[in-house]
């Protein structure tokens, strides 16, 4: 009798152990599945013409509080996307710019503008809250997961690696022409993204993002930032024009790549 007990047990245990692997075998087959939808996500992104969002930071950086809470509205131009920038950092009103290359900025009543010439979408930065970043992130997205899945929306889980932050850089210093010889890889040190992203089915257009930003052992000092964006519209109206008193504002220059703080 207890022979036979304990291969009924064994047995269970077998047919558990099997259970168990089809069921990790599935949660394979989800990654193909979450590929394929952030691909088509990303296509539909690239057909949006206006959006508006909002964004929420907190963390540390350079043993620095980074908390800041920003209504952005931006739209497709000719060359990229214009954004504005509302909101409060370290307890300060700021309404900010970016249109055709150039940042127009109004802290503590006074505007000031300034050349960006980073990248020829100017809008085009991680944390920057550009449908731009998003597309970029879902393209290159590593081992993406299907986490949860609604009735009206699926949320999909991948990670960023250092290899892309430092294209995003390589990128940025081919465009800064001289400038790039001030751009130095070692800025960003051991640098990852963990981002889960919510995608609505109606359209499959991204309803949420949140991404958690990790960087260690570059000259730029330690962060740990979590980002997180919701998608208010699509395809609605906007208003991206700076005011004339920003278009008149004093021109300063921005600091190189390699002395800025990241996520001040």
């Amino acid at each position: 009798m207890r022979t036979r007990k304990t291969t009924l047990i064994s047995a269970s245990a077998l047919l558990l152990a099997v259970l168990l692997a089809l069921s990790l075998s599935g949660c394979g087959s989800s990654s193909v599945s979450a590929s394929a939808l952030l691909s088509k996500s990303s296509q539909n992104i690239s057909n949006v013409s206006s959006a508006k969002m909002r964004m929420e930071m907190s963390g540390t950086a350079a043993a620095q509080a980074t908390m800041g809470t920003f209504e952005i509205e931006q739209a497709k131009s000719v060359d990229g996307f214009q954004m504005k920038m509302t909101g409060e950092v370290a307890g300060q009103p700021v309404v900010m710019y970016m249109v055709s290359g150039t940042m127009y900025m109004n802290m503590m009543g006074m505007w000031v503008k300034a050349s960006v010439p980073v990248v020829s979408n100017p809008t085009s930065q991680i944390g920057m809250g550009s449908l731009d970043d998003i597309q970029k992130m879902m393209a290159d997205a590593e081992d993406p997961k299907v986490i949860s899945e609604e009735a009206s929306s699926t949320t999909i889980g991948f990670k960023l690696g250092p290899d892309f932050m430092k294209k995003q850089l390589a990128e940025a210093k081919a465009k800064m022409g001289n400038l790039g010889s001030t751009v130095d890889p070692a800025m960003l040190g051991d640098t990852s993204l963990d981002i889960t992203v919510k995608i609505n089915k109606s359209d499959n257009l991204v309803s949420a993002m949140t991404e958690k930003i990790k960087m260690s052992g570059g000259s730029l000092g330690n962060m740990d930032t979590t980002v997180k964006m919701t998608l208010v519209g699509y395809n609605v109206p906007v208003n991206t024009q700076p005011p004339p008193e920003a278009m008149r504002a004093s021109e300063m220059k921005l600091p190189s790549l390699n002395s800025l703080t990241p996520g001040l």
